[in-house]
């Protein structure tokens, strides 16, 4: 108990209250159950059902609702008092007399917060008249409306507003002639997030993807760690027999809180996708034909053990999306059995940044923000991308901080977002200028602080790093990023006196910026900005950050050792019982070049489609021909499996079981909530396998997690050596921009190749087409439908064209992966800014 804390009594005990609670939310801290229709912890304080009311029996005496009473010093409160259950009786009967009660049909039987208040106070009864609302269902492609289940509690509506930040539907008319709709009535454009379905306390709101057929109480409920970003969400899947009947999240669990995004709420009928492949596949005179596992097997295994043997280079390119034990268990067997130092978790948004940009100046892949410092922030800078396509977490936590929580945000971006509305400051710069715009910034504060400047000297490489920006000068600033020089001084005035500053740098595979560099800048800047200050990299797939922490990286060995010390190197070796364990390997570009050389015995590939999602510029089909094997773990037959000589089907989503560290540096378990099909295994499966085939002693599953959790040992310490590093001279000329910008960065409803399996998501959004702004088409001859190519150099890549208003003019969106006609196709490297030429095809 605080200096600040004091004490209420309810219903004869006396409770702690922290300062600033409302009632309703200390009797459910302390366990005292309280009905309520309307309320949501993640909500403004609504009172809207009246069924939380309580009674108050010092001073004011009466019924007060719960929700939206502040705790005093002094008060008695009553619960369950004589006037409060016939207050509670009573507001029912009002609730009900509208409301249809068809509880033996309803999807939400047994799962209804009002069937629980029925059946627990009464409610029906001949006081008032029933009126059942005879409005017509809304017929929507994903979400039914029944109007005449619905009780106006306003969660659905509160939620899309106050959380969502999208307000797609809201209420209208008065008294019976209430009811919630969308704008004019017209279909219902939106996120599909769900929260609204999931919110609703009865059956007005279903979504018609899930099934209904099992009750309730016969199903089985497992909560697991969505895997389609690295937010880490908590996800409850309702599932009977192997069959996912619902996908909900629970307002308890933390990152998430109860909020999904769509890929989160409807991606998961992935898996069930006609072309997943269930049987190993090996190539025989040409063909790939299906094999028996112990047959695939046995073949990689000798192919593995005799390329090592005969002194060929061995390659391994996981991914991020990899469980922790899984990567732990790839990064094992290739530097511990092969002796192979060549191991990466490939090209992934966010490894650069972590790897190359964070180590350098903090020497640990690591971040130091997380959601509660997020949500603590009285200042919030975006940097590089828009989180509400690339993690839509971080953009609903935004959306509720600027609402609820009067925080402030700021963006910096060459691409749109869907914050600018909610923004007091938007930096449109030059594609690929962000990271000059930051040091500009970094000299503006210490121009205008010279305190900073001077409490940052007391760091290594301070003297070279402040004397480097002395030539970020307003003018270069202005004619290399397009910003003015009075917003960039109104941004450094308000970074110098905010006493709470988070940075967000979202990652994605095709953001037009060099984002090691950018990380660099970033974390340096913090450093000026001191302890007010902190930064958050959002690494594009789930697990980015564990895959790290494990080792499957050719510079770092499990827990963020560095593969160039020999000391690190042996006592690895004693914890893995080895000889010893090889120095640094090397990074997918020269994997792939030493392929096309034929330099690559045996390439193991796990999880990544590099023919669909790697730059052109990595060669990558040449490699994959010259390399002498290849294996390929996949879930379909991608372009990159089309070309292996092994393919071993696995287990996917939620059919794996492990943990996965989100972009808060939290480690999450990921639990099996569905089976594969049958025959299949899991990647960790499949690799001890190889391991035992090529007599490589090698730990089981409980063994290896122990084992894991020892060498990595999770949680890290701050890092202890901290360095500047200056930065190079302003370019002499701005980044050329001839032609269209191609805008590849990530969409809401898709990550990777991985989410176009998904029928629900394809529905919602095609991932094969090019959103054009309306001015734009009109100067090209292009309209709706129309096939478009899209040129860059030697790159050219078709697809349908797709008009859109909120496209900036000037530019083209185009998927960056999924399929051959991504615009990877494009790109000679990543990191770099797109400009090519955009004409309809004929």
């Amino acid at each position: 108990m605080t200096p600040r804390d004091f004490t209420i009594d309810v219903d004869g005990r006396s409770l702690v209250v922290r300062p600033g609670d409302l009632l309703l939310g200390l009797l459910q801290r302390h366990g005292i159950h309280v009905p309520t229709l309307c309320w949501d912890e993640r909500l403004a304080p609504y009172g809207g059902c009246r069924l939380c009311v309580v009674a108050r029996r010092d001073g004011p005496r009466g019924l007060v609702p719960s929700c939206s009473t502040p705790v005093e010093p002094g008060m008695v409160i009553e619960t369950s008092a004589p006037d409060v259950v016939a207050a509670r009786r009573q507001q029912l009967e009002m609730l009900t007399t509208t409301h249809r009660f068809d509880c033996p049909i309803c999807e939400r039987s047994g799962d209804c917060l009002l069937q629980d208040a029925v059946h627990t106070y009464g409610g029906l009864s001949d006081t008032f008249d029933h009126a059942e609302i005879a409005a017509p269902s809304d017929d929507e492609l994903l979400i039914a409306h029944n109007p005449s289940r619905c009780i106006l509690c306003g969660k659905c509506t509160r939620l899309c507003d106050e959380v969502q930040g999208v307000s797609a539907i809201g209420m209208v008319g008065r008294g019976l002639r209430a009811r919630v709709t969308t704008f004019e009535g017209r279909p219902l454009d939106c996120e599909f997030c769900g929260q609204c379905v999931n919110a609703c306390p009865v059956g007005a709101l279903t979504a018609r993807p899930f099934t209904f057929a099992v009750p309730f109480w016969l199903r089985r409920q497992v909560v697991t760690t969505c895997s389609f970003c690295s937010c880490g969400c908590q996800v409850s899947m309702e599932v009977d027999d192997g069959t996912l009947l619902r996908v909900t999240s629970e307002v308890s669990q933390a990152p998430n809180n109860g909020k999904l995004c769509a890929k989160g709420w409807l991606g998961w009928d992935v898996r069930e996708h006609p072309d997943r492949i269930s049987v190993p596949l090996l190539r025989k005179e040409g063909q790939l034909v299906e094999v028996s596992w112990e047959e695939a097997l046995q073949t990689a295994a000798s192919a593995l053990v005799k390329e090592h043997s005969e002194g060929a280079h061995l390659a391994a390119l996981g991914s991020a999306r990899l469980t922790c034990e899984d990567a732990y268990s790839l990064q094992r067997l290739f530097r511990g059995g092969f002796e192979s130092p060549h191991v990466t978790s490939g090209i992934s948004g966010g490894l650069h940044a972590l790897e190359e940009g964070l180590v350098g100046v903090l020497d640990r892949p690591r971040t130091a923000a997380g959601f509660d410092e997020l949500a603590a922030a009285e200042l919030i800078v975006v940097v590089g991308a828009d989180p509400a396509n690339t993690h839509p977490l971080i953009k609903t936590e935004i959306v509720q901080g600027v609402a609820q929580r009067r925080q402030r945000l700021r963006l910096i971006s060459a691409c749109g977002s869907g914050l600018e509305r909610l923004a007091d400051q938007h930096f449109r710069v030059a594609p690929g200028s962000e990271s000059i715009l930051l040091r500009w910034l970094a000299k503006s504060v210490v121009d205008l602080s010279p305190a900073h400047g001077q409490s940052i000297r007391r760091l290594q490489g301070s003297g070279a790093w402040l004397e480097s920006l002395a030539s970020y000068e307003d003018r270069e600033g202005e004619r290399l990023t397009g910003a003015g020089s009075e917003a960039v001084e109104t941004l450094a005035l308000s970074l110098i006196r905010s006493e709470s500053i988070v940075f967000v740098l979202p990652t994605a595979t095709g953001l037009p910026f060099d984002e090691a560099e950018l990380a660099r800048d970033l974390a340096q800047l913090v450093l000026l900005l001191g302890r007010s200050a902190k930064m958050m990299v959002l690494g594009e797939m789930a697990n980015l950050q564990g895959v790290i922490d494990v080792g499957l990286s050719p510079v770092l060995l499990p827990g963020h050792r560095r593969a160039d010390r020999l000391g690190s190197r042996r006592e690895l070796a004693r914890s893995w019982q080895v000889e010893s364990i090889p120095g640094l390997g090397w990074d997918p570009e020269t994997i792939m070049s030493r392929a096309t050389r034929g330099d690559i015995g045996v390439l193991y590939v796990v999880g990544q489609d590099l023919v669909g999602s790697w730059p052109r510029g990595y060669d990558v089909k040449g490699a994959l021909e010259k390399s002498r094997f290849v294996v390929c773990h996949e879930a379909f037959l991608t372009e990159t499996a089309l070309r292996a000589d092994a393919v071993f089907p696995v287990s996917v989503l939620a059919e794996r079981q492990g943990s996965v560290v989100g972009c808060d540096g939290v480690r999450r378990v990921a639990n099996v909530a569905l089976p594969p099909p049958v025959g299949v295994l899991s990647d960790g499966q499949i690799l001890a396998e190889i391991a035992r085939r090529s007599e490589i002693a090698f730990p089981d599953s409980l063994r290896l997690e122990d084992e894991m959790l020892r060498v990595v040992g999770w949680p890290f310490e701050r890092p202890r050596t901290v360095r500047l590093m200056p930065v190079a001279p302003p370019p002499d000329h701005p980044i050329s921009a001839s032609g269209i910008f191609v805008d590849a960065s990530p969409r809401l409803f898709h990550s990777g190749g991985i989410t176009a399996k998904s029928k629900l998501l394809e529905d919602l959004a095609p991932s094969i087409v090019a959103r054009v702004n309306p001015m734009d088409a009109e100067d090209t001859g292009i309209e709706n439908g129309d096939a478009v190519a899209i040129r860059v150099g030697e790159g050219e890549i078709l697809l349908r064209a797709r008009l859109d208003a909120t496209v900036v003019e000037g530019t083209v969106v185009a998927p960056w992966h999924g399929s051959p006609d991504g615009a990877a196709a494009l790109a000679a490297d990543d990191g770099l800014p797109l400009f090519g030429k955009l004409r309809r095809s004929r």
